[in-house]
């Protein structure tokens, strides 16, 4: 076969797929026949020793005191199982698998049916033709015997949805359903068409077109159908597209804060003595977790130091052990305590925390459409905190320094808490990842919002858990009504 092969554009080409087709049907009926006869084999076998057994069952001692009987037993256990073994362990009908292995069936592949896809769309668009009716067999306004499957709309629908055409994959994937139960359940769980897993995709269409209630009852119905593993998957997924959801309303409504009476706007002058003769404007966002904004603590000349400083080691932003990663969009540059002496006062006064053992600060500038989405500062199990991920430990604290004017966009959002804090220069954004056990707090979820106009230069500085022993000790876990 040629490489690089058309076959949906020439009707020749594709006459050739029949016979193709043809060859492996023969070869996987003689497969099939193949395991059939195996299976016959064995349970003649399974019948001819369990006759043997049965009279063992009864009294296993006086069945082995007679040599007639012990003699073939050992015969049995030592030679006929090894052999039997062995026979089970060969794989039937294999010349029929080597066969289809390399019958070439990779020739056939995405870009072909791709292909095929867009002919078949572009008859519909062309002649204006009804989905529909075209999987019933109506094209222009003549019937004919062929239709499509549940499994053929469904292709249909993933093309349509990878376009970025949500609404025409909706609907072939709703013709799809209709038809789900015409091909048999064990083709559709081969295939992973089967129900939970279309109203997954059902519930990733409804989420590209902003439907977050959409989404959330396809997945609901996702869990209803599906397996063990398929529930958790859907879960899983649902709770990533309510954060998406979340994440999109914080940075489309920056400011957006909680309404709560206990909440207050205070002056620190606690935290260390140096704070009773400059108390520190404190904003209560959120108490549990714990989520504060302070304003007015970098001064306009300390925040142009710290960006000049930075300015020439900038380098694309990594994740883990240097990953560079999509949803990441900025430079940053790591600064030592000895150069920002002034900022890392302010950290203590504000937390009260032991930073001398903490990671480094970094400064960070995002340009252009720049953003982290939504991640956790903190690593939720072993396997989440390698050591080249967390050098220091697990991080108990985020401190984040808004650094520059942003004219559009740029907020800081946190999906679980519906809390967004836009980017005002000299303020300092301060929250825990930890829980008072000392666990990483899924409520800590947050994300820097894309940059719409503007440069976006903010400095972070992770404080890690190993030296907080004396200010922060891990209590009793109490239950989160978010959990």
């Amino acid at each position: 076969m040629e490489d690089g092969k058309s076959f949906a554009s020439s009707t020749y080409n594709m006459a050739s797929l029949v016979s193709v087709e043809d060859h492996l049907l023969e070869h996987l009926g003689a497969y099939a026949a193949a395991l059939q006869q195996k299976i016959y084999q064995i349970r003649i076998v399974l019948k001819d020793m369990d006759v043997e057994h049965q009279k063992a069952a009864l009294d296993p001692v006086a069945f082995v005191s007679n040599p007639l009987n012990s003699f073939p037993l050992v015969r049995r256990m030592h030679h006929d199982a090894t052999k039997l073994f062995q026979f089970f362990q060969r794989e039937p009908g294999e010349e029929h698998l080597n066969f289809i292995a390399n019958y070439g069936l990779s020739d056939y592949n995405q870009e072909n049916l791709e292909e095929a896809i867009r002919g078949l769309l572009r008859i519909k668009e062309t002649y204006e033709l009804n989905e529909r009716d075209m999987s019933r067999g109506l094209l222009w306004h003549k019937q004919y015997d062929s239709k499509l499957s549940a499994l053929d709309c469904f292709e249909m629908a993933q093309y349509l949805f990878k376009m970025d055409k949500c609404n025409e994959s909706f609907k072939w994937i709703q013709i799809g359903l209709e038809l789900h139960d015409k091909t048999p359940q064990v083709l559709h769980e081969l295939l992973g068409t089967d129900r939970a897993n279309i109203w997954m995709q059902i519930g990733a269409l409804h989420s590209a077109m902003n439907d977050a209630d959409g989404a959330a009852m396809a997945l609901k119905t996702a869990i209803k159908y599906g397996s063990n593993e398929q529930r958790k998957q859907a879960k899983v997924f649902s709770q990533g597209i309510a954060h998406y959801h979340a994440h999109l309303e914080n940075c489309r409504h920056p400011g957006t804060l909680p309404v709560r009476s206990e909440l207050k706007c205070r002056y620190n002058t606690l935290t260390t003595p140096f704070l009773r003769l400059a108390p520190l404007k404190l904003e209560e966002l959120s108490r549990d977790p714990y989520l504060v904004l302070y304003h007015d603590v970098v001064q306009a000349s300390q925040m142009l130091h710290i960006r000049q400083l930075a300015e020439s080691r900038l380098n694309h932003s990594t994740v883990g052990t240097g990953q560079t990663l999509e949803g990441r969009t900025s430079m940053s540059a790591g600064l030592s305590r000895n150069e920002t002496q002034q900022l890392h006062q302010s950290i203590i006064d504000m937390t009260g925390f032991d930073i001398t053992n903490s990671e480094a600060l970094s400064v960070l500038n995002y340009g252009m459409a720049g953003q982290y989405i939504y991640h956790h500062d903190c690593g939720f199990n072993e396997k989440e905190m390698p050591r080249s991920h967390f050098p220091k430990g697990n991080r108990l604290a985020t401190v984040l320094f808004y650094l520059s004017e942003v004219a559009l966009g740029g907020a800081t959002s946190f999906p679980e808490l519906n809390i967004s804090v836009a980017a005002k220069p000299g303020n300092a954004l301060l929250w825990h990842n930890l829980d008072n056990a000392g666990n990483c707090d899924p409520r800590s979820l947050h994300s820097a919002c894309p940059v719409i106009l503007g440069s976006r230069w903010v400095a972070t500085k992770w404080i890690n858990i190993p030296d907080q022993w004396r200010t922060k000790p891990c209590l009793r876990e109490k239950p989160s009504p978010m959990k």
